[in-house]
């Protein structure tokens, strides 16, 4: 049955990718959760979604030129949450013993950070717990590379044309795709996980259709959707 993710956390009460969002995909019993990895000034990889600290913290300056220790002193819009370090989420999901699946987007689709793929895989291998591991990026060449470095299952974002997509497929190094919604209406035989999926109908397609996975900012109404789904199966 297809995967429900929680796209950044869920961020209904709490700020988007922030320890509180996490705990909440948890608390409420969600199978997927996704989040995005920037690296800072030194070299420590973070969790954001935007390259710039602008929409979530007020602060125009970016990720990769303040360290960690400045980053620290910011706080997500209107709350006391910090930014959180890859290391500090790992841990959280290792001691909550999430047994989902948790997808890391790198996010060098803008920024090519030195080395993210190798420091942030290192850290998975170092953290790794009980659940599955996706690696996804915009950017093809960060996914070849975390093929390379690792055995975790990668694929490619895409918006449009899924052109370098089917190649990354053909020579195995991806395993999935992650489209836009409108790609679910393919029928594609190849595993596919949409973004950001949260209109009722378009979630209840998804799951009529067996799509192997949807990234969704209302988490609970797709698993309020979901559930109806196998009570009319059964």
């Amino acid at each position: 049955m297809t995967v429900i993710f929680a796209h950044r956390g869920v961020h209904n009460l709490d700020p988007e990718n922030s320890m509180a969002s996490f705990k909440e995909a948890i608390s409420i019993g969600i199978e997927g959760i996704e989040t995005d990895v920037h690296l800072t000034k030194d070299f420590v990889p973070v969790i954001m979604h935007d390259e710039s600290l602008q929409r979530m913290t007020g602060d125009e300056r970016y990720i990769k030129d303040l360290t960690l220790s400045q980053l620290k002193e910011l706080r997500l819009n209107n709350s006391n949450e910090q930014i959180p370090t890859l290391i500090e989420f790992l841990a959280f999901l290792k001691e909550s013993n999430f047994q989902g699946v948790l997808n890391l987007e790198v996010k060098t689709d803008k920024i090519h950070y030195p080395r993210i793929e190798e420091i942030t895989v290192e850290l998975i291998k170092e953290y790794s717990g009980n659940y599955r591991v996706i690696f996804s990026s915009f950017y093809p060449p960060s996914v070849v590379k975390l093929h390379d470095i690792s055995d975790f299952e990668c694929a490619l974002l895409f918006k449009c044309s899924d052109r370098k997509a089917k190649d990354l497929y053909r020579k195995g190094i991806i395993q999935s795709f992650h489209p836009m919604y409108l790609y679910v209406y393919l029928n594609s035989s190849i595993p596919i996980r949409p973004w950001t999926i949260n209109n009722s109908r378009q979630l209840q397609k998804c799951f009529l259709n067996g799509i192997e996975g949807v990234f969704t900012d209302e988490p609970q109404l797709a698993a309020k959707i979901k559930k109806e789904i196998q009570l009319l199966d059964n």
